[in-house]
């Protein structure tokens, strides 16, 4: 066991903290790879199957993503990387979950994935990749017609404005330019999206 920083993918760079606190914990070696992966490959699968919109993948992955989410859960720190691959993860889902017709379900885990990012958001502000998620959010709460976005607050607590997405994902991409080649490519297609 050594003192690193977790949950992140190994193209991040080994020097990467996400904002200007260091942020570390206590994990094995074998841990670490484990998150790092996990978040990756499901970055990968997420656009594999957003891209190709083929239904029959996202079928046949339901159980390794019910696999990872548990994974992530069960290594449980109280670090702000943890609470944001868990949402990452959960976000992927839900916008799959909606595309294939599957509402409800969609709508739990971008709650659960909301909540987690509001956590972080509110336990550890410095901690920027928690404003890239946290971005396609407010983008698309701002997308939803003015006459239904109180129901929305009203049931999810969840609010924003496209202006709001749209300049927080704008920050993260400034931010992330010269830092993570990695961080930035994903701000980039969250931005176009």
């Amino acid at each position: 066991n050594g003192t690193i920083d977790i949950y992140l993918p190994k193209s991040y760079g080994p020097n990467f903290r996400g904002g200007s606190s260091v942020v570390e914990a206590n994990v094995n070696s074998a841990n670490l790879l484990e998150k790092r992966t996990c978040k990756s490959i499901d970055f990968i699968d997420f656009l594999k199957i957003f891209s190709s919109e083929d239904e029959s993948l996202y079928d046949s992955l339901q159980f390794i993503r019910n696999e990872r989410i548990r994974s992530i859960e069960d290594s449980y720190s109280d670090v702000p990387e943890y609470r944001f691959v868990l949402a990452e993860v959960k976000l992927h889902w839900a916008v799959l979950d909606f595309r294939f017709g599957h509402r409800i379900k969609s709508f739990r885990e971008a709650i659960g994935a909301y909540q987690l990012l509001e956590e972080n958001r509110k336990r550890y502000p410095e901690f920027i990749l928690t404003k890239k998620s946290m971005a396609m959010f407010h983008a698309l709460i701002g997308a939803i017609p003015e006459r239904y976005r109180w129901g929305v607050k009203l049931i999810s607590g969840m609010e924003g404005s496209i202006e709001q997405g749209l300049s927080e994902i704008t920050e993260v991409m400034e931010w992330s330019k010269d830092r993570s080649p990695h961080f930035y490519k994903e701000s980039l297609i969250a931005k176009a999206y």
